[in-house]
């Protein structure tokens, strides 16, 4: 009898570490979203007048441009301009570029299309990059794409993947250098066969604490273009105005350090939807646990719901309970 029971407690208490760790697992997008609130308290005010804040179940508190056109992408209007001191550098023709091509990630959502997630790590740009017969090709690295231990941390995301090919923009290697590229890209119904034509170049390193992006040879991009592409020196301003100016080789960047700042409050939500339910694209974030829990397993942090273990599960919300058995 004693036994029996102390092989009902060894097991209650091993499968309520079990439920333990997958609870701590399911909330992690969470925590996730919750350090990316900070960052959106600091862009907030700056990025208001530009577009609307909105709140992603999947990544909370989120920004999109309120002007775009239907088939814009991030990375698409501007010039990449070469650095002695960070690489290749996006210096975007968007008011709002300083932040979102520098700081946080882009992804593309069901209900509005590209949205910007906040981050607080300053980089000259966060892009996947493709070189190779002749071709250029980038693509915004998603918020799953992390920085960490001064290298990029990519999970299971592929970018050269089927469900990111729409995110590419693709140049002749002839046009790279070009002031402006809008107008010189590749039609994006390519972009399959571009990818498969080219080869993964991404290279972000770590230099004296300076983030560098070094994804496309410059020597190879100054031969094909026939010009002599000079590293341009990197100048940094305390305020916006005056940032993006050119002169003298040198480029003037607004790099602020994100802190926290006093919570803006409740985020308003801005417009409903961009799209009509028609021409929404059904793009899931990979690598997020799946919701809706049953007999056997799966996650519902709802209201009376619970995390299945076996025929059990530990419930959080009303309801809620560790069982063992049936």
């Amino acid at each position: 009898m004693l036994i029996r029971l102390l092989d009902r407690v060894s097991c209650a208490m091993l499968l309520a570490g079990l439920a333990a760790f997958l609870l701590t697992s399911a909330v992690g997008p969470n925590r996730a979203k919750a350090e990316m609130t900070v960052s959106a308290s600091f862009f907030y005010d700056q990025l208001s007048p530009d577009g609307y804040w909105v709140e992603d179940p999947y990544y909370g508190t989120v920004w999109y441009p309120s002007r775009p056109s239907r088939d814009w992408r991030p990375y698409s209007y501007g010039q990449w301009v070469w650095t002695s001191d960070y690489g290749w550098y996006w210096e975007s023709d968007e008011p709002w570029g300083w932040a979102t091509y520098h700081y946080g990630r882009w992804v593309y959502t069901v209900q509005y299309g590209w949205v910007w997630v906040p981050g607080d790590e300053w980089g000259p740009a966060w892009v996947e990059w493709r070189y190779g017969g002749g071709y250029v090709g980038w693509a915004p690295m998603p918020p799953e794409v992390m920085w960490r231990n001064n290298a990029v941390f990519y999970g299971s995301v592929d970018l050269a993947a089927p469900r990111y090919h729409s995110s590419w923009m693709f140049v002749s290697e002839a046009d790279f250098a070009s002031a402006n590229l809008k107008g010189r890209y590749l039609p994006a119904s390519r972009n399959a066969v571009l990818i498969g034509a080219t080869t993964r170049t991404t290279s972000y390193t770590a230099i004296n604490g300076r983030i560098v992006n070094r994804g496309v040879d410059v020597a190879r991009i100054s031969a094909a273009t026939r010009l002599r592409i000079d590293p341009v020196r990197v100048v940094h301003s305390e305020t916006l105005a005056g940032t993006g100016i050119r002169g003298a080789g040198q480029l003037t960047v607004y790099r602020p350090r994100v802190i926290a700042r006093a919570t803006v409050g409740r985020v308003p939500v801005g417009p409903p939807t961009r799209f009509g339910t028609d021409e929404r694209v059904q793009v899931r974030p990979p690598d997020l646990p799946p919701v809706g829990g049953s007999v056997g397993g799966g996650v519902d942090l709802g209201r009376g719901g619970g995390l299945g273990v076996g025929g059990g599960g530990l419930g959080v919300g009303g309801g809620g309970g560790l069982r063992i058995g049936r």
